[in-house]
C-alpha cells in the first residue's frame, strides 16, 4: 500500500467504514449483450484449496449488492468444461460425463444442492444429513458445493438455512 493509499484507507476508517483490500476475486468477466452489460466475479480455486475468511467476506459483500461471484473449484480427475447456456448463465457449472451421471462427489453434492433447493430454503443441518445418508456426501463437499452455486445464509429462529440465488432457480432440474 502506497503512503496516500494509507491516508486514505486511515481516514474511510475513522469515517466507520471497513475498508476490504485482499479477497477479490480472480476475474472479472464483462460480457455485452446489446444494450446491456453482464458482469460476473469469478474466483478460482485449485485443488485443495478453499475460500479464505476474507475472501468470503468480500464475496458475500458482493453478493450482497446483487452482484454475482461464483467459485470455481478444479477437479483433479479430468479437465472441467463449464456451461455457458443460458439456463446456466448464472454460474459456472461443471458438467456431467456422458450419460448425464455426477463422476465426482463434488457433482452430486452440486447436483443435490440445486435439486433439493429449488423447492426453498432448506436447514443446513437436514441437507448435510440428507446428502450424508442419501450418496454418502462428505460435510466438507456440502459445503464446497453450495460455495459453487452460491447459495444465500441467513439465521431463522436460530437455525441456519440455505437458499439458492433467484438467478438459480429453474424448472426440472436433474
Amino acid at each position: 500500500m502506497t503512503p496516500f493509499e494509507a491516508l486514505v484507507n486511515a481516514e474511510l476508517r475513522r469515517r466507520g467504514y471497513e475498508v476490504l483490500v485482499n479477497g477479490w476475486p480472480d476475474f472479472c468477466a464483462v460480457k455485452q449483450e446489446g444494450e446491456t452489460t453482464k458482469v460476473r466475479f469469478i474466483e478460482v480455486k485449485g485443488e485443495g484449496d478453499f475460500l479464505r475468511p476474507g475472501q468470503k467476506k468480500l464475496h458475500d459483500v458482493l453478493r450482497s449488492v446483487g452482484i454475482d461471484v461464483e467459485v470455481v473449484y478444479e477437479d483433479p480427475n479430468r479437465p472441467m468444461v463449464y456451461s455457458d447456456s443460458l439456463s446456466s448463465e448464472s454460474s459456472l457449472e461443471p458438467m456431467p460425463r456422458k450419460g448425464g451421471r455426477p463422476d465426482t462427489q463434488y457433482q452430486a453434492a452440486f447436483n443435490f444442492l440445486r435439486r433439493e433447493l429449488q423447492e426453498g430454503p432448506k436447514s443446513v443441518n437436514s441437507l448435510l444429513r440428507a446428502a450424508h445418508e442419501a450418496y454418502n456426501i462428505s460435510r466438507p463437499t456440502v459445503y464446497r458445493a453450495a460455495e459453487g452455486i452460491s447459495v444465500f445464509r441467513k439465521k431463522c429462529g436460530g437455525v441456519w438455512v440455505w437458499e439458492l440465488n433467484p438467478k438459480e432457480v429453474t424448472h426440472g432440474v436433474d
